[in-house]
């Protein structure tokens, strides 16, 4: 069995899937990847698969599932991965350094334990991160952490499952275990099995590109289309780094402290989506949403 199987999850981002999978060929070769394209409308997404040795999946047509049929689309990849573990990427992510031997070791540290089901690798962003000092536990010998928030408050999804994750697929389809359709569904899942929570890894390789367009089921809030237009058709990213980043051994580092932007107008915190950026698009965009409901 091999040891870790990459899926990509794409939908009518072509610049972005090809950003994403370019970073997987530079720092993950030899690991087998398969993207599991919705659908895609967008023609740059073929030209971001053109011409590169992974598989590609596409779904039978349904009807308007919940974020464009993610969480079905992730129990396909589930059931298809014939890895040890499932490592679940987005195209508006990407790797910024490698899965080497040592980033191995550090998973099969994390997994030793048998509780153990989750792990993500991302590298978290944003101005709410620094408020979450204090509230990690060290695991594995320092390889990962526990969010453990105190008095038990805070949501489960921080705590048992990000959609951007790394899972023990053996050791979950032993526990009979199926996605949700919310990732906040699936943490009250990992919950129900008695998993422990999901580690948060003290070296990560994996971080969402800053300030990407985006959509509610496949429609441009008018807030979201006024972002892109400003920030225009470029796509944002971060600069590779040699190794692993380091924390301070009391919590993982931040994207902050360790990512350099490869675009010099990139916000600072740095914001996963567009419409973020600025306040009045990210008004518009929580009205628009608001009345959509």
């Amino acid at each position: 069995m091999d040891s870790l199987e990459i899926f990509v999850f794409s939908y009518d981002r072509g610049a972005h899937l090809a950003w994403c999978l370019d970073s997987i060929a530079r720092h993950a070769p030899g690991f087998r990847v398969t993207v599991m394209d919705d659908r895609s409308a967008d023609p740059r997404v073929e030209a971001a698969l053109a011409g590169r040795d992974l598989e590609v999946w596409r779904p039978e047509a349904r009807g308007d599932a919940r974020l464009g049929g993610l969480y079905a689309n992730m129990q396909a990849a589930f059931d298809m991965c014939g890895a040890r573990w499932a490592m679940f990427v987005q195209d508006d992510c990407q790797l910024f350094r490698a899965i080497d031997a040592g980033a191995l070791a550090d998973l099969g540290s994390i997994f030793a334990a048998p509780d153990q089901m989750a792990a993500t690798p991302l590298i978290a962003m944003g101005p709410r991160q620094g408020r979450r000092a204090g509230q990690f536990r060290a695991i594995a010998g320092g390889a990962a952490f526990h969010f453990v928030p105190p008095d038990g408050r805070g949501s489960p999804t921080a705590q048992y499952f990000y959609a951007l994750s790394i899972l023990d697929v053996p050791r979950l389809r032993a526990a009979g275990w199926r996605f949700a359709g919310s990732e906040a569904g699936c943490a009250r899942a990992m919950q129900a099995l008695g998993a422990a929570p999901m580690a948060h890894l003290a070296r990560p390789w994996l971080a969402q590109l800053p300030e990407v367009p985006t959509s509610r089921f496949g429609r441009r809030t008018l807030g979201a289309a006024l972002a892109e237009r400003l920030d225009g058709p470029e796509v944002r990213g971060f600069r590779d780094l040699p190794g692993p980043p380091e924390g301070d051994g009391t919590r993982p580092p931040l994207a902050e402290e360790v990512l350099t932007p490869t675009h010099p107008g990139t916000t600072r915190p740095f914001v996963h989506k567009g419409v973020n950026r600025r306040l009045w698009t990210r008004a518009l965009n929580k009205l628009e949403l608001r009345a959509r409901r």
